[in-house]
């Protein structure tokens, strides 16, 4: 099979990457500087006064390189896919660690988001003593996982790794390229791609149609 460029799709990539940063808001606490990403100004602003609470030396606008990076994506307020966004960041060396906030977001979707590693997840409907206590552990270096997607990630094996090419194909997909289409581009076989996408869906349980649309839809 012929493959791509990997400059080329790392360019891709990082593109993606900043496109999003490009949009985020600033806050530097003591720690860290954390970015975060939501067209809800109303999330953004109970983050930092949360984060007023919990850290509240250095907070301020300007970046310091000293400071550990963070990022903060809002799952129900995010104008970028969702699919860009985690496949830059499973597939590009990063120094970010990801915080998701999420509030009734599907199992598969949640389940996706693993590929992203050791990342935290806090449900946003919990009490705000519980959010100032994962707030403090994740600040500390710790990763927190709000019970709520523990449970579900206790009944789930969770994706593993997924390959560029699965990316790929993924991709096409969303865009309404057909299968046929996407083997030409990939030089492969169609049977090739029916198997790549067969995989996927087994590793997120994707077993029905119709929640495999329902997924595609979720994080485009």
């Amino acid at each position: 099979m012929t493959q791509g460029h990997p400059g080329v799709d790392r360019d891709n990539k990082m593109d993606s990457l900043s496109a999003c940063l490009s949009e985020s808001f600033m806050v530097n606490t003591d720690r860290a500087a954390i970015r975060v990403l939501s067209d809800d100004q109303m999330f953004i602003s109970g983050v930092c006064a949360l984060l007023a609470r919990v850290a509240p030396c250095g907070q301020g606008a300007i970046l310091d390189d000293t400071r550990e990076q963070m990022l903060f994506i809002d799952l129900n307020h995010l104008t970028h896919s969702l699919f860009h966004l985690v496949r830059a960041l499973a597939h590009l060396p990063s120094s970010y660690r990801v915080v998701f906030w999420t509030a009734q977001q599907p199992a598969h979707t949640l389940n996706f988001l693993r590929l992203i590693e050791n990342a935290s997840f806090i449900h946003k409907k919990a009490s705000l003593l519980d959010i100032e206590r994962a707030m403090r552990e994740i600040l500390c270096g710790q990763r927190f996982i709000t019970p709520q997607v523990k449970h579900t990630f206790m009944s789930s094996n969770g994706p593993g790794r997924v390959s560029e090419e699965t990316f790929t194909i993924l991709d096409n997909m969303m865009s309404g390229v057909r299968v046929k289409c996407i083997a030409a581009k990939l030089h492969t076989a169609d049977k090739s791609v029916y198997s790549k996408i067969r995989q996927f869906r087994e590793k997120l349980s994707l077993l029905r149609k119709s929640d495999f649309l329902s997924f595609i839809h979720d994080i485009s």
